[in-house]
């Protein structure tokens, strides 16, 4: 545990006797402790599945506690914003792509645009209705 590796100390004591020892459980709380932390970082870093694995395994060492379980809520958030975001921008392509064969050459581009300066797919949207506008008038 001590260099880092959690994976390996997970194993070792997923599978030993030693678990319901006293001095095993103090070494079990600590592996979670270390599981949650760098399942943190890994969340902050949006790494999703790396920070749910580390989530999992200090829930099957140390059982569904608070800490685990607020950390499972978190993932869970994040990755559901991270896929509403996703879907949002494959939305926003679409539009683009339609707009495109339509003809309406500006407004899909004005759409891409809106991707590619890192704006987000609701400020991409606003655009292709402003773009819209422009061309009826």
């Amino acid at each position: 545990m001590a260099s880092g590796r959690l994976d390996e100390a997970f194993q070792v004591l997923h599978t030993s006797s030693e678990r319901a020892h006293r001095d095993g459980q103090r070494l079990v709380d600590r592996l979670v402790a270390a599981f949650i932390a760098r399942a943190t970082v890994h969340l902050t870093e949006n790494r999703i599945d790396d920070a749910r694995h580390d989530a999992d395994n200090a829930q099957q060492l140390g059982g569904r506690t608070t800490a685990v379980a607020e950390l499972l809520q978190k993932i869970s958030t994040t990755d559901a914003h991270r896929r509403q975001r996703q879907q949002r921008r494959n939305d926003v392509l679409a539009s683009a792509q339609q707009q495109m064969l339509a003809g309406a050459y500006s407004v899909g581009a004005k759409l891409l645009e809106g991707l590619d300066a890192g704006q987000s797919a609701v400020g991409a949207a606003s655009k292709v209705g402003a773009a819209s506008k422009e061309r009826l008038a």
